[in-house]
């Protein structure tokens, strides 16, 4: 099961008086999501995130899917990879194929 994302955070503008015995929320909140690590990189582009890496890594999609190519992979890692009758979670579809990439990876 993947983590949820945090309720949005309400902030109460301290400025404006609230009567007594009302919500202090009621009139004088904003809701404002703070945006979580996986809503921050998603504002990254890849190629920003791919360029800056430095540790070695291996790239892979799956051959059905519909966001990447595996030639579009290829022009940051030339050893890029698609897995047959996958789509885009690779790692859900074929978790055996991916343990097994990441093995040959780190003992190349």
């Amino acid at each position: 099961m993947l983590p949820q994302d945090p309720e949005p955070t309400v902030l109460v503008d301290p400025s404006i008086d609230t009567p007594a015995g009302a919500d202090a929320t009621s009139d004088t909140s904003i809701d404002v999501p703070i945006p979580t690590p996986v809503q921050r990189a998603a504002n990254t582009s890849a190629h920003d995130m791919i360029s800056n890496t430095r540790a070695p890594f291996r790239l892979f999609c799956g051959a059905k899917d519909p966001m990447v190519t595996v030639g579009e992979l290829r022009e940051f890692d030339k050893d890029a990879f698609d897995v047959e009758g996958c789509g885009h979670n690779v790692h859900i579809e074929a978790p055996a194929k991916v343990a097994e990439a990441v093995r040959k990876f780190h003992l190349q």
